[in-house]
Protein backbone atom coordinates (compact mmCIF):
# COMPACT_ATOMS: atom_id res chain seq x y z
CA UNK A 1 0.00 0.00 0.00
CA UNK A 2 1.14 3.92 -0.97
CA UNK A 3 0.50 6.51 1.63
CA UNK A 4 0.54 9.85 -0.48
CA UNK A 5 2.09 13.11 1.38
CA UNK A 6 -0.43 15.09 -0.54
CA UNK A 7 -3.64 13.14 0.27
CA UNK A 8 -5.63 16.41 1.01
CA UNK A 9 -5.30 17.33 -2.82
CA UNK A 10 -8.18 16.53 -4.76
CA UNK A 11 -7.76 13.62 -7.54
CA UNK A 12 -7.02 13.48 -10.80
CA UNK A 13 -4.10 16.33 -9.97
CA UNK A 14 -3.68 19.06 -13.16
CA UNK A 15 -0.93 18.05 -16.07
CA UNK A 16 2.23 18.89 -14.47
CA UNK A 17 1.41 19.04 -11.26
CA UNK A 18 3.26 16.54 -8.64
CA UNK A 19 2.55 14.57 -5.61
CA UNK A 20 5.24 12.97 -2.93
CA UNK A 21 4.60 9.25 -1.57
CA UNK A 22 6.10 6.94 0.15
CA UNK A 23 5.10 3.10 1.07
CA UNK A 24 4.54 0.81 3.96
CA UNK A 25 7.24 -0.53 6.25
CA UNK A 26 9.06 -3.10 4.37
CA UNK A 27 8.60 -1.61 1.43
CA UNK A 28 10.45 1.43 -0.53
CA UNK A 29 10.06 3.64 -3.75
CA UNK A 30 12.07 2.88 -6.57
CA UNK A 31 14.54 5.20 -5.99
CA UNK A 32 15.23 3.54 -2.19
CA UNK A 33 14.36 6.69 -0.44
CA UNK A 34 11.25 7.70 2.21
CA UNK A 35 9.88 9.76 -0.20
CA UNK A 36 9.36 9.45 -4.00
CA UNK A 37 8.25 12.64 -6.57
CA UNK A 38 5.47 11.54 -9.34
CA UNK A 39 4.62 14.19 -11.81
CA UNK A 40 1.14 14.34 -13.92
CA UNK A 41 2.00 13.98 -17.48
CA UNK A 42 0.32 12.95 -20.08
CA UNK A 43 -2.76 11.98 -18.14
CA UNK A 44 -0.44 9.37 -16.39
CA UNK A 45 2.28 9.57 -13.34
CA UNK A 46 5.89 9.42 -14.28
CA UNK A 47 7.43 7.82 -12.40
CA UNK A 48 4.72 5.29 -11.67
CA UNK A 49 3.85 5.45 -8.00
CA UNK A 50 5.13 1.81 -7.33
CA UNK A 51 6.36 0.34 -3.70
CA UNK A 52 8.83 -2.68 -3.59
CA UNK A 53 9.93 -5.59 -1.20
CA UNK A 54 13.56 -4.06 0.07
CA UNK A 55 14.28 -7.44 -2.26
CA UNK A 56 13.04 -6.41 -5.56
CA UNK A 57 15.46 -3.56 -5.88
CA UNK A 58 18.27 -6.23 -5.82
CA UNK A 59 19.25 -5.64 -2.12
CA UNK A 60 17.95 -5.84 1.55
CA UNK A 61 18.69 -4.03 4.42
CA UNK A 62 19.64 -5.51 7.64
CA UNK A 63 18.34 -4.94 10.89
CA UNK A 64 21.50 -2.23 11.34
CA UNK A 65 21.41 -0.71 8.30
CA UNK A 66 23.63 -2.24 6.47
CA UNK A 67 22.69 -2.67 2.88
CA UNK A 68 23.66 -5.82 0.86
CA UNK A 69 23.76 -6.32 -2.95
CA UNK A 70 21.75 -9.09 -4.56
CA UNK A 71 21.01 -9.30 -8.43
CA UNK A 72 17.42 -9.86 -8.81
CA UNK A 73 17.20 -8.78 -12.59
CA UNK A 74 15.05 -5.98 -13.84
CA UNK A 75 17.73 -3.54 -14.19
CA UNK A 76 18.85 -1.09 -17.16
CA UNK A 77 22.11 0.09 -18.11
CA UNK A 78 22.96 3.16 -19.05
CA UNK A 79 20.20 5.77 -20.44
CA UNK A 80 20.36 5.21 -24.84
CA UNK A 81 21.25 8.47 -26.26
CA UNK A 82 19.14 11.27 -27.94
CA UNK A 83 20.22 13.10 -30.88
CA UNK A 84 20.32 17.05 -30.57
CA UNK A 85 19.58 16.56 -27.39
CA UNK A 86 21.03 15.64 -23.33
CA UNK A 87 20.56 14.04 -20.45
CA UNK A 88 19.67 16.27 -17.24
CA UNK A 89 20.53 13.96 -14.81
CA UNK A 90 23.86 12.59 -13.65
CA UNK A 91 23.86 9.11 -15.64
CA UNK A 92 24.46 6.02 -13.74
CA UNK A 93 25.71 2.69 -14.46
CA UNK A 94 22.79 0.85 -13.65
CA UNK A 95 18.81 1.80 -12.51
CA UNK A 96 16.15 -0.17 -10.97
CA UNK A 97 12.76 -0.73 -12.13
CA UNK A 98 10.49 2.23 -11.88
CA UNK A 99 13.55 4.60 -11.95
CA UNK A 100 13.70 7.32 -14.50
CA UNK A 101 16.03 10.13 -16.31
CA UNK A 102 14.90 13.31 -17.88
CA UNK A 103 16.04 14.62 -21.38
CA UNK A 104 16.30 18.14 -22.52
CA UNK A 105 17.16 19.50 -25.87
CA UNK A 106 19.85 21.42 -27.24
CA UNK A 107 18.59 24.91 -28.71
CA UNK A 108 16.31 25.28 -31.44
CA UNK A 109 15.67 22.48 -30.95
CA UNK A 110 11.85 21.05 -30.34
CA UNK A 111 11.39 18.10 -28.05
CA UNK A 112 8.61 15.49 -29.33
CA UNK A 113 7.30 13.16 -26.92
CA UNK A 114 7.53 12.80 -22.80
CA UNK A 115 11.16 14.28 -21.70
CA UNK A 116 10.97 11.46 -19.20
CA UNK A 117 12.22 8.15 -19.81
CA UNK A 118 11.74 4.68 -17.27
CA UNK A 119 13.06 1.29 -16.63
CA UNK A 120 10.94 -1.20 -17.49
CA UNK A 121 11.51 -4.84 -17.09
CA UNK A 122 15.11 -3.90 -17.92
CA UNK A 123 14.79 -1.89 -21.11
CA UNK A 124 14.07 1.66 -21.44
CA UNK A 125 10.78 3.00 -22.45
CA UNK A 126 10.31 5.74 -25.98
CA UNK A 127 12.90 8.50 -25.92
CA UNK A 128 11.64 11.61 -26.67
CA UNK A 129 12.37 13.15 -30.29
CA UNK A 130 14.36 16.53 -31.11
CA UNK A 131 13.11 18.26 -34.12
CA UNK A 132 15.10 20.85 -35.60
CA UNK A 133 14.16 24.17 -35.95
CA UNK A 134 13.95 26.32 -39.04
CA UNK A 135 15.73 29.61 -39.73
CA UNK A 136 15.08 32.08 -42.35
CA UNK A 137 17.75 34.40 -43.17
CA UNK A 138 17.85 37.38 -45.66
CA UNK A 139 19.98 35.14 -47.88
CA UNK A 140 17.35 32.68 -47.73
CA UNK A 141 14.48 35.27 -48.50
CA UNK A 142 16.24 37.18 -51.14
CA UNK A 143 16.29 34.28 -53.17
CA UNK A 144 12.94 33.83 -53.56
CA UNK A 145 12.83 38.23 -53.08
CA UNK A 146 10.59 37.56 -50.25
CA UNK A 147 10.51 39.66 -46.46
CA UNK A 148 8.50 38.67 -43.26
CA UNK A 149 5.16 40.11 -43.80
CA UNK A 150 4.73 41.19 -39.79
CA UNK A 151 8.53 42.15 -38.88
CA UNK A 152 11.48 43.91 -40.46
CA UNK A 153 13.88 41.54 -38.89
CA UNK A 154 16.18 40.04 -41.48
CA UNK A 155 16.47 36.39 -39.64
CA UNK A 156 13.90 34.41 -37.70
CA UNK A 157 13.82 31.18 -36.06
CA UNK A 158 10.95 28.84 -36.17
CA UNK A 159 10.05 25.48 -33.96
CA UNK A 160 9.42 22.62 -36.54
CA UNK A 161 5.60 22.33 -37.66
CA UNK A 162 4.90 26.48 -36.81
CA UNK A 163 4.01 28.78 -39.84
CA UNK A 164 5.31 31.93 -41.09
CA UNK A 165 3.73 34.43 -43.31
CA UNK A 166 5.72 36.22 -46.15
CA UNK A 167 5.04 39.17 -48.53
CA UNK A 168 6.64 40.15 -51.81
CA UNK A 169 9.47 42.76 -52.20
CA UNK A 170 8.60 45.82 -53.57
CA UNK A 171 8.66 45.59 -57.08
CA UNK A 172 7.30 41.57 -57.30
CA UNK A 173 4.41 39.69 -56.81
CA UNK A 174 3.58 36.07 -56.28
CA UNK A 175 4.75 33.84 -58.98
CA UNK A 176 1.79 31.66 -60.45
CA UNK A 177 2.71 28.58 -59.25
CA UNK A 178 2.60 30.12 -55.53
CA UNK A 179 -0.60 29.16 -53.93
CA UNK A 180 0.17 30.70 -50.61
CA UNK A 181 2.85 33.18 -49.44
CA UNK A 182 2.86 30.93 -45.75
CA UNK A 183 5.12 28.70 -45.02
CA UNK A 184 5.57 25.96 -42.40
CA UNK A 185 8.31 24.97 -40.76
CA UNK A 186 9.05 20.90 -41.58
CA UNK A 187 12.06 19.11 -40.46
CA UNK A 188 14.29 21.81 -40.35
CA UNK A 189 13.56 23.85 -43.56
CA UNK A 190 10.67 26.07 -44.92
CA UNK A 191 9.58 25.56 -48.31
CA UNK A 192 9.41 29.19 -49.41
CA UNK A 193 6.95 30.98 -51.56
CA UNK A 194 8.26 32.33 -55.02
CA UNK A 195 7.97 36.48 -55.85
CA UNK A 196 8.54 37.69 -59.89
CA UNK A 197 9.32 41.02 -60.90
CA UNK A 198 7.00 43.52 -61.82
CA UNK A 199 7.86 44.93 -65.07
CA UNK A 200 6.52 48.72 -65.78
CA UNK A 201 7.04 51.19 -68.64
CA UNK A 202 6.44 54.63 -69.11
CA UNK A 203 5.47 56.16 -72.31
CA UNK A 204 4.25 59.10 -73.95
CA UNK A 205 2.23 59.96 -77.20
CA UNK A 206 3.35 61.64 -80.05
CA UNK A 207 3.30 65.41 -80.60
CA UNK A 208 -0.06 66.38 -81.14
CA UNK A 209 -1.45 63.24 -79.02
CA UNK A 210 -2.42 62.74 -75.37
CA UNK A 211 -3.11 59.72 -73.77
CA UNK A 212 -6.54 58.75 -73.39
CA UNK A 213 -6.98 55.28 -71.16
CA UNK A 214 -7.79 55.09 -67.82
CA UNK A 215 -4.45 55.59 -66.27
CA UNK A 216 -3.55 58.59 -63.76
CA UNK A 217 0.36 58.24 -65.07
CA UNK A 218 1.99 57.24 -68.36
CA UNK A 219 2.52 53.94 -66.51
CA UNK A 220 1.50 50.32 -67.88
CA UNK A 221 2.19 47.41 -65.67
CA UNK A 222 3.26 43.93 -67.36
CA UNK A 223 0.64 41.11 -66.54
CA UNK A 224 -0.37 37.46 -67.10
CA UNK A 225 -3.27 39.22 -69.38
CA UNK A 226 -0.45 41.27 -71.06
CA UNK A 227 0.19 44.87 -70.79
CA UNK A 228 -2.57 46.72 -68.85
CA UNK A 229 -3.70 49.25 -68.96
CA UNK A 230 -3.27 48.88 -72.83
CA UNK A 231 -1.93 52.44 -74.06
CA UNK A 232 -3.45 54.29 -76.17
CA UNK A 233 -2.68 57.65 -77.81
CA UNK A 234 -5.51 59.71 -79.52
Amino acid sequence: MTEYLEWYKPFPIQEGQTIDFRCDRGFLPANQQTWQRATCINSRYEPEPKCFSNFDHGHFINHYGNKYIEDTGGKCGHPPPMENGDIVDSPKATYFPSETVTYQCQNFYTMEGSPRVTCQNGHWSQTPTCRVSCTASEEDMREHNIRLRWSNRNKIYSEDGNRVEFTCLRGYKPHPNTRSLRANCVDGKFDYPDCIPVYKLHYECKEGFQITNNTIDDTVTCTEKGWEPTPSCE
